[in-house]
């Protein structure tokens, strides 16, 4: 691939499904300028489902992404009901769809501390992807919690777009928020496949998706939590460490 030459601020890379990659691209432009360049290139979209849900009386439901929110909002599951969600984020999804969001702030397991803490009685729905891990559900079983799981929604991978991969043979930097151990591993494949001749500077939400990583980045910085505003400060620090 032709290497191009391209001078001044950083290009964002984003590999998030398009809806909340453009979110993200929203609070990105909010907190580091209106003129930023931003490529949106998703490695994952959704694909939502219509599974058979067990008749019963929710006393409420769990969400552990933006995505479960969508797919439960399309059934019209449990609405209205208490909803205990992973992070700031997909509490505001899940407020905006019509339940009463609480956000544990973190990880599964800061979840299932956040349910248990509550006093929550089941039965409890977690409406989740095909591929999930932290194994909620069992968690909350084994603390004497009724749940149940419905995957609302399966995740399909995609290639970096023609945009996406001559963005990365430009020879300015490049900086990939990645939000996931997945799609690490996808932007991996992808990077190795090229490879780029561009600066890549990656931000990883945790220790576990930095890991996920098979390729170097000239900058990585991990979260020091795993939400969104964590993840905007470690693409500051990036940003600080090109200016």
């Amino acid at each position: 691939m032709a290497r191009q030459s391209r001078h001044g601020a950083p290009v964002f890379l984003l590999t998030r499904p398009k809806a909340q990659a453009a979110r993200l691209a929203d609070d990105f432009r909010a907190r580091f300028g209106p003129d930023l360049r931003i490529v949106i290139s998703p490695l994952i979209e959704p694909i939502f489902l219509a599974p058979d849900l067990p008749q019963r009386d929710w006393a409420g439901v769990l969400f552990t992404s933006g995505n479960g929110v969508e797919g439960a909002r399309r059934l019209s599951m449990a609405p209205g009901r208490q909803a205990w969600c992973v992070g700031d984020a997909t509490a505001r999804a899940a407020a905006a769809a019509g339940y009463r969001a609480q956000s544990a702030g973190g990880d599964a397991r800061d979840l299932a501390d956040l349910v248990l803490r509550s006093g929550a009685h089941g039965p409890l729905l977690h409406a989740r992807g095909d591929e999930v891990s932290g194994q909620l559900a069992e968690i909350l079983q084994s603390a004497g919690i009724e749940t149940h799981e419905a995957i609302v929604y399966r995740q399909e991978t995609v290639h970096l777009s023609a945009e996406a991969r001559a963005l990365l043979a430009e020879d300015g930097p490049v900086i990939a928020p990645v939000y996931s151990p997945r799609t690490a591993r996808l932007l991996s494949h992808e990077v190795e496949a090229i490879p780029p001749t561009a600066p890549l500077l990656v931000a990883a939400i945790s220790r576990a998706t930095a890991r996920s990583l098979t390729f170097a980045p000239q900058h990585l910085v991990v979260a020091t939590r795993p939400d969104g505003d964590a993840m905007l400060d470690a693409v500051a620090g990036l940003l600080a460490t090109v200016s």
